[in-house]
């Protein structure tokens, strides 16, 4: 009479409301690692290479955010050498492949990878970080 129904839902309406969303993770797939020399923060043609192609999966996905993740902080220069590794990847994937800085997580200096190695991959849904932190030891970093 007051025009609201009180009809229980039939067992299979929980499947009638749509496909669960889509993670990032799902969307962008796994994207690669970038190795560096040794010492050095200057981003091979191999590399270059690797970036672009994640560079497309990137921008065909406007709403997901990248983690981009540097190893090693036993000392300072490990420390400076992976913020110098991570900031030479998110400099290169805004200057030269065009998507926004605001869409990278600045993450440097973590445990249990390879010094020599930055690690991708798409945020996982409610994680957030900078995309710009300041060097951690400025005076080490190699001209």
């Amino acid at each position: 009479a007051d025009g609201v129904g009180n009809c229980k839902c039939p067992d299979d309406c929980k499947t009638m409301a749509g496909p669960a969303p889509v993670s990032c993770e799902q969307k962008v797939g796994a994207l690669p690692s970038v190795a560096f020399k040794a010492g050095s923060s200057k981003l091979s043609d191999d590399a270059k290479s690797v970036l672009a192609s994640a560079a497309s999966r990137v921008r065909n996905n406007p709403g997901c955010q990248i983690v981009v993740v540097g190893y090693c902080a036993g000392d300072k220069r490990e420390q400076q050498m992976s913020w110098d590794r991570v900031n030479a990847i998110i400099t290169y994937m805004v200057d030269k492949e065009g998507i926004s800085q605001d869409r990278f997580i600045f993450n440097y200096g973590q445990q249990g990878g390879d010094c020599n190695t930055v690690d991708l991959r798409a945020a996982v849904d409610g994680e957030t970080g900078p995309n710009r932190v300041d060097p951690p030891h400025p005076n080490l970093r190699k001209n």
